[in-house]
């Protein structure tokens, strides 16, 4: 793994990561090798994962050689995506990975030439097979296109939990609502 010692552990913006503190995590190389115990937090604003070994502070520099981050249960891929039809890589969260994958993608926004700080943002991407993962508009939209059958019973879920769909962790949670009904149906014909 190839990654640069950070010299100057410089506290940043606790809302620069996703979360603060470097996390036990595991590594999954292209090659299925695994790394556990190893502590590492992602940072949003320059979209890398920093380790701590020791107490060294680290950056990894070759995200193309891994598979996934394990972070507190937490999957992360580093990929090629489409955003307004250019591609780009980062890291993106993998939320569900049914017959298509659906990712989160943070950043944080930057409002005339002023980075701020205090809010992390997130868009959604799908891939469907081997095409790339592409931005979608909304969460709805997602919903709308792939479980159509089920619009009704996912805005009674995401009402009665109090979900917000702009919030990954809450749209993961109605991703796999959505699955488990949409196995019922099929297992009970």
């Amino acid at each position: 793994m190839h990654y640069k010692v950070v010299l100057d552990d410089v506290t940043e913006e606790q809302n620069n990561y996703q979360e603060p503190q470097f996390e036990l995590s595991k590594l999954i190389t292209t090659e299925n090798r695994e790394l556990n115990s190893i502590k590492i937090r992602y940072n949003i604003k320059t979209d890398v994962m920093e380790c701590k070994i020791g107490s060294q502070h680290s950056i990894i520099k070759s995200p193309e050689k891994l598979k996934e981050i394990n972070i507190n249960g937490e999957c992360f891929e580093y990929k090629k995506y489409l955003v307004k039809k250019d591609t780009t890589c980062g890291y993106l969260q993998k939320l569900y990975s049914g017959g298509q994958k659906i990712y989160a993608k943070y950043f944080i926004p930057s409002t005339k030439g002023k980075v701020d700080f205090q809010q992390p943002k997130s868009y959604y991407l799908v891939q469907t097979k081997t095409e790339l993962p592409a931005k979608v508009s909304s969460a709805n939209s997602l919903i709308s296109k792939y479980y159509k059958s089920f619009l009704k019973e996912a805005k009674e879920f995401e009402k009665s939990n109090q979900l917000n769909t702009n919030i990954p962790q809450d749209f993961k949670r109605l991703l796999t609502y959505l699955d488990n009904l949409s196995k019922d149906i099929v297992a009970s014909r």
